[in-house]
């Protein structure tokens, strides 16, 4: 392998470390009534100590087959100069802001809307504009429907 290759290889298992930190400790904060081992939390906090154990397994591996620490700023130049993966981190940014953001501080239903036609436009090129603006309302609205008067579960 290359050296390239190696000090992704080192960078990939730290971003998946850094999951399954995260994971853990979200999964830690989930309500519970009574013991842990019975809360819904336990089965996601199990998935989440996986995949740091596999990360630093992953980790050990690169920096012994010769992997530095040290260089991610290049790497991430290299990561972002290419078109195809500038689209991966827009999809990337725009589901984080639609989780994070949108859902929680604007309805679900407007963010949605707001989504899908930008998704519909951005990345779908076979669509024409106005198929992209029916597809962007059908879809919440069918879920709206489906949730709200079907199993009359509100979405926020």
């Amino acid at each position: 392998m290359d050296k390239k290759s190696l000090d992704k290889d080192v960078l990939a298992s730290l971003c998946m470390l850094l999951v399954g930190i995260f994971f853990a400790v979200a999964s830690l904060n989930v309500k519970r009534k009574g013991m842990f081992i019975l809360s819904p939390g336990m089965f996601p906090f199990l998935c989440a100590i996986v995949l740091i154990l596999l990360a630093l397994i992953y980790l050990i591996r690169s920096l012994k087959r010769g992997g530095h620490v040290s260089g991610f700023g290049k790497i991430f130049a290299d990561i972002v100069r290419l078109s195809e993966n500038r689209q991966i981190l827009l999809a990337i940014a725009m589901v984080a802001f639609f989780v994070f953001v949108g859902i929680r501080y604007i309805s679900y239903y407007i963010t949605a809307v707001v989504f899908l036609f930008i998704i519909g436009f951005v990345f779908v090129k076979r669509f024409k504009w106005w198929h992209t603006v029916i597809y962007a309302l059908a879809v919440p609205g069918i879920i709206y429907l489906i949730f709200n008067k079907i199993f009359s579960i509100r979405l926020m």
